[in-house]
């Protein structure tokens, strides 16, 4: 009996040792993480910014607000979309004007180290002059948005 013992914590040892020794090697880094799935990941109750007659009260916190970082990117770009954004595009600004300091710094952060990030813009006719919105956005091999920026600006007609 003793002899029985001693083999089944032999095989169980090296069946254990052979298990942690696998399970040590390097995998995908994004194996495990959960792929988003906007269908069921979208907030309800979230109203998303509208955008009337070329004009916009909460366009820049809306957008922060409806799809912040972690949330399905599949989602914000069914949103663009349905609101008539150009199609993507890559660029080293994250805004179609920029006059802020951060997105400024950002811009030249970017095209100091070459990285890029998904911008679309869309421009609407205002009866106050034109009005120009971006939203950018970068997001992680699961889906999921790992940086979000809005900006917006209106251009004013000037009358005689």
């Amino acid at each position: 009996m003793p002899q029985f013992m001693r083999g089944v914590f032999v095989a169980a040892s090296a069946g254990f040792l052979i298990s942690f020794f696998m399970s040590s090697f390097t995998r995908d880094a994004f194996a495990d993480a959960q792929k988003c799935d906007a269908l069921h990941e979208a907030p309800l109750l979230t109203l998303r910014p509208v955008i009337v007659f070329g004009m916009s009260v909460n366009f820049e916190s809306g957008v922060l607000k409806s799809f912040p970082i972690g949330s399905c990117e599949e989602d914000l770009t069914n949103w663009l979309n349905e609101s008539g954004f150009k199609p993507v595009v890559r660029s080293t600004a994250d805004a179609m004007f920029f006059g802020e300091p951060d997105e400024i710094a950002r811009y030249l952060e970017r095209s100091k180290n070459g990285s890029l990030i998904n911008r679309r813009d869309l421009e609407r006719w205002a009866p106050i002059g034109w009005s120009y919105f971006s939203v950018a956005w970068n997001s992680d091999e699961a889906g999921r948005l790992t940086e979000i920026y809005a900006d917006s600006k209106q251009l004013h007609f000037d009358l005689p």
